[in-house]
């Protein structure tokens, strides 16, 4: 059983690096630039890569590390939900993905300010992989990630 514990984490261990490789390429190789909230959701993974790397070299406690997982997974499922949301008109976008128009301003400034920003719109869509954006691929998988580090960590309990 905790072999099958271990293959599962370095098989997760191993989609964690594919994602985050990926959309390190789409932002600096294809120069699509990432909002906010994609942002917000690659340091999740950052966060889950770096507990599973520190699971297999240091064995720390099971049942804590799982339980941080499955937390991680649901904070980036309501992100990538939010993101998802936003991108299909369900909800107003956060002021730090907005660009605010402050009304009588030319479109040259506006463009300099945006510049100056560089902010990404949360609501636009710059890239997709089968019709799906990436909001909506990483809400998926973070709800299976979820599911999946949720069984890890009855599989834990039982052995334990």
């Amino acid at each position: 059983m905790k072999k099958d514990i271990s293959k599962v984490l370095l098989l997760i261990l191993g989609i964690n690096v594919l994602i985050i490789v990926s959309a390190l390429w789409i932002e600096y190789f294809l120069n699509i630039k990432p909002c906010v909230l994609c942002l917000y959701q690659r340091w999740i993974y950052y966060l889950a890569t770096s507990l599973i790397i520190i699971f297999f070299l240091f064995r720390i406690k099971r049942k804590e590390i799982f339980i941080v997982l499955i937390i991680l997974s649901l904070i980036n499922f309501g992100v990538s939900g939010y993101h998802f949301g936003i991108e299909q008109g369900f909800f107003e976008e956060t002021s730090s993905c907005k660009i605010e128009n402050t009304g009588n301003i030319d479109k040259n400034q506006l463009l300099r300010e945006m510049e100056k920003k560089n902010v990404v719109s949360c609501k636009d869509i710059n890239f997709t992989i089968l019709g799906l954006s990436l909001a909506s691929i990483n809400l998926i998988i973070s709800l299976l990630l979820s599911l999946v580090y949720f069984k890890i960590h009855l599989w834990t309990k039982k052995i334990s």
